[in-house]
């Protein structure tokens, strides 16, 4: 005869087994997806190629770099040049100018992060032809604030806890353009989400959506544009930010 602790345990095993049998699947996961570029990323080899990042700029990016002395310019001809560059990078010759070279190097960083993308095992992302609208499904962060703080926040991609965009903006839903981005505005802000590459990112498995962020005040000058990575684990669940300093570093080592 077994002893009572063993047909316990084995009591205890098959009632796990038929509670995990018994379980709902998430109906809202996607399968397996593979890696993609949009038209917004530009024009990249079908699948992208190292040499995607030394393809010239229609016209060279001056930059200023920060060095121990006075600022020292030099010229981004092509992608590779700025991810070389763009941590030392702290201007342009004016303001305006910084804010082309911001927004027409944002596709270089997707790309830099697609090049070493896998194709994801699994999504809980909306597909790119029908995008999640709801605002609430979004965090807070991707709202703008130009105070010190907030920016230091929006450059580290850490989103404010418990504040998703639908409280932080005031609106409801994002408005799809014929183009594929998403804008929402109100009296003060204007932004826009514009879809450039999909893939697994950070090698968890799961599917990761890089875009490029705008915004700009409609009752000042400040403007900005950055690489905005998201991610999502479940059709329940809002989208979470990734760490985009972060995952741009890991793609420089396997470079």
């Amino acid at each position: 005869m077994r002893p009572v602790a063993a047909i316990l345990a084995g009591f205890a095993l098959a009632l796990a087994q038929a509670q995990t049998l018994g379980q709902t699947p998430d109906k809202t996961l996607a399968p397996a997806r593979p890696i993609m570029a949009t038209a917004a990323l530009g024009s990249v080899s079908a699948p992208p190629r190292p040499a995607d990042l030394l393809r010239p700029f229609d016209t060279p990016l001056p930059l200023l770099l920060k060095t121990a002395a006075e600022p020292q310019r030099v010229e981004a001809l092509h992608c590779a040049d700025w991810l070389k560059l763009r941590a030392t990078a702290v201007g342009s010759d004016n303001d305006a100018a910084w804010r082309v070279v911001r927004f027409q190097t944002v596709p270089c960083e997707a790309l830099a992060l697609l090049l070493q993308a896998r194709p994801a095992a699994h999504s809980a992302l909306a597909p790119a032809s029908a995008p999640e609208l709801a605002t609430a499904a979004y965090p807070g962060a991707l709202w703008p604030d130009p105070s010190a703080q907030a920016q230091a926040q929006a450059q580290a991609r850490r989103p404010s806890p418990g504040t998703h965009l639908a409280r932080a903006s005031g609106q409801p839903r994002w408005k799809p353009a014929a183009d594929g981005s998403l804008s929402l505005q109100n009296q003060r802000w204007r932004v826009s989400l514009t879809l450039l590459a999909l893939g697994d990112f950070d090698g968890d498995g799961w599917e990761d959506a890089a875009y490029r962020w705008q915004a700009e005040s409609r009752q000042g000058s400040y403007a900005d544009s950055r690489l905005l990575v998201l991610t999502r684990q479940s059709g329940q669940a809002g989208h979470t930010v990734l760490d985009t300093e972060a995952l741009l570093a890991a793609a420089a080592r396997k470079r």
